[in-house]
């Protein structure tokens, strides 16, 4: 068999075209919390042949490597990544975090969120910054065969729904959509010119570090302008009731002035603790907030 598939396969990137028998995926909605009856109390988990996840392995090989060798993912990205984890992203943020505090700085993070950013990728964009990125023709058509004509369908207790066809997206449950989305917000960081740009996959956050909440004030609404702009030119949607703002400020200091940040023209206001990765992070970086739901729990 494995002869078979490794002339499938090798065609498969020689002619650039994904088979679409490989790109049908099985949806399977695993229920969460709360009622049954509600649609959003269930998580879809999309389900994949093993000989598509084999075909994209390979692919998905070729592709790190390339990435990797020509220096081309944001060095902030921790996600999905060789060497990377949430512990390493936790001890970056929280460290440029406690040198801004030692110093007597301000610390202003915003913590974004990002609704379905995964299901909401406009394949035209992903396939441009693929070719801009060194991905082109007979490659750059594979991955466009790849992200094209996929269909799913729902199954709930062996009972299968009629297919339907995927329009936006990268796949879900997929090996390579992980990294084709981190290739698609990996130019964010560029157009943000005064704080630091922390990712973990689709988890953002924006951190900048003052002495003055007045030019705090300035600098940080600056950057969420031009975020929005390329949020809303590359079609991720953002909601902003979930998205956080959180003054890092040494023990016992005051702020000097209001805070009067916005976000699309909407107030972010102040929040005494933030939870990013799993940990809660309070204002003053001392973890009583976090050792305290800990020892609730145990």
């Amino acid at each position: 068999m494995s002869k078979l598939l490794s002339s499938i396969f090798n065609l498969s990137f020689s002619s650039g075209i994904f088979p679409n028998i490989l790109k049908v995926a099985n949806i399977v909605p695993i229920h969460k919390k709360e009622s049954k009856l509600l649609v959003s109390n269930y998580r879809p988990i999309s389900l994949l042949s093993n000989i598509d996840k084999i075909l994209e392995r390979l692919m998905y090989n070729r592709l790190y490597n390339f990435l990797d060798k020509s220096l081309v993912i944001y060095d902030l990205q921790f996600g999905f990544r060789q060497k990377y984890s949430t512990s390493y992203a936790l001890l970056h943020l929280t460290e440029t975090i406690r040198q801004a505090l030692d110093k007597g700085d301000f610390a202003c993070g915003i913590f974004v969120d990002l609704q379905k950013a995964f299901d909401t990728v406009d394949i035209n964009i992903l396939l441009a910054k693929l070719q801009y990125y060194g991905v082109k023709g007979v490659a750059n058509l594979w991955f466009k065969s790849f992200l094209t004509d996929r269909k799913q369908f729902v199954n709930i207790n062996g009972a299968p729904s009629n297919v339907s066809r995927v329009e936006i997206g990268v796949p879900q449950g997929s090996v390579l959509g992980p990294l084709l989305f981190l290739l698609y917000i990996n130019d964010l960081h560029k157009v943000i010119k005064f704080c630091k740009v922390h990712h973990f996959a689709d988890d953002t956050n924006l951190l900048h570090t003052n002495k003055s909440i007045k030019k705090l004030n300035k600098f940080v609404n600056y950057d969420l302008k031009n975020l929005y702009n390329w949020l809303t030119a590359n079609k991720i949607s953002l909601n902003v009731k979930k998205t956080e703002l959180i003054i890092f400020r040494p023990q016992g200091k005051k702020l000097e002035t209001k805070v009067n940040i916005k976000l699309n023209g909407k107030k972010l206001y102040c929040t005494p603790y933030v939870t990013y990765l799993g940990i809660k992070i309070d204002e003053n970086l001392s973890w009583n907030f976090h050792i305290s739901i800990i020892s609730v729990l145990n």
